[in-house]
C-alpha cells in the first residue's frame, strides 16, 4: 500500500529554512564577539562592525520580545469596535433564536429547559440571547432596547 504524501506549505518551507540558517548566523555572531581582529583579519575578514555593537543585538532582541507582546495587544485594541458601537452585541458571528423558541415561551432567557425541548426530544443549538430579553428580565420592563 503506497504512502500518500502531503504537500509541503510555504509556511513550513520558510519556517525550516529559518531554523536552517540560525544556526551557521549564530556560530558566524558567536565567532564574530569571541575572536580578535588579528584572528578574524587571518581568516579574511576585514569588514565588520565595532565589537561594541555586540552589545546592542542581545539588548535590542530583549526589548523586541518585550515589546512585541504590548504591541500585539494594541493593534488588537485598535482592531475592535468602540465601547458604544453596536457591533459589539452582534456580528456576523452571532445566531439568532429559533422563531418556535421566542413563540414558545416569549424569549429564550426566561424558559425552563424542558419548555425549549424541540419536537425530537433534543435540546436545539446553541445561540445568542437577545439584548432585550436581558434587559427585560434585568430591569424588570417590557421595553426592547
Amino acid at each position: 500500500m503506497p504512502v500518500e504524501r502531503r504537500k509541503n506549505s510555504a509556511t513550513e518551507a520558510c519556517g525550516f529554512l529559518t531554523y536552517m540558517l540560525s544556526f551557521p548566523i549564530a556560530a558566524a555572531y558567536i565567532a564574530w564577539c569571541c575572536l580578535s581582529d588579528e584572528m578574524l583579519a587571518s581568516l579574511g575578514v576585514t569588514y565588520y562592525p565595532p565589537k561594541i555593537v555586540t552589545f546592542y543585538f542581545p539588548a535590542y532582541l530583549v526589548t523586541l520580545g518585550l515589546a512585541l507582546p504590548l504591541l500585539y495587544a494594541g493593534l488588537n485594541a485598535l482592531s475592535a469596535p468602540t465601547i458604544d458601537s453596536l457591533n459589539l452585541l452582534a456580528d456576523g458571528h452571532s445566531r439568532e433564536a429559533p422563531p418556535h423558541i421566542n413563540s414558545i415561551c416569549g424569549g429564550a432567557f426566561l424558559c425552563e429547559k424542558d419548555e425549549i425541548q424541540n419536537e425530537y426530544g433534543s435540546i436545539p443549538e446553541i445561540f445568542d440571547v437577545d439584548v432585550g430579553l436581558i434587559n427585560m428580565h434585568v430591569y424588570n420592563n417590557s421595553a426592547r432596547v
